[in-house]
């Protein structure tokens, strides 16, 4: 779980140092309330091997900020975490 995009910028930079790289691409995106679920993949590499997940992410925001950014392995995880019902448009 990380607390706001500084982390996940130390994080991503710790594991470069390691030799491991992350590129994710986001399929869908929906909103629960003050969160937003991202379905996509993630594509991790390291020492040469390769390992392609399909995960959910659960972006929390505070007004125009991000305040918790936390990963699933299913939806199913991620939407029971979220703390709002889907917003649908009129």
């Amino acid at each position: 779980m990380f607390k706001g995009l500084e982390q996940v910028d130390t994080m991503r930079k710790d594991l470069e140092r390691l030799g491991i790289k992350i590129f994710s691409t986001p399929f869908s995106w929906e909103e629960h309330g003050e969160d937003v679920l991202v379905q996509g993949r993630s594509r991790i590499v390291r020492s040469g091997d390769v390992e392609d997940l399909r995960l959910t992410w659960l972006f929390r925001f505070q007004g125009q900020k991000v305040v918790l950014i936390q990963t699933y392995m299913t939806y199913e995880e991620a939407l029971a975490d979220s703390e709002g019902p889907p917003m649908t448009s009129a």
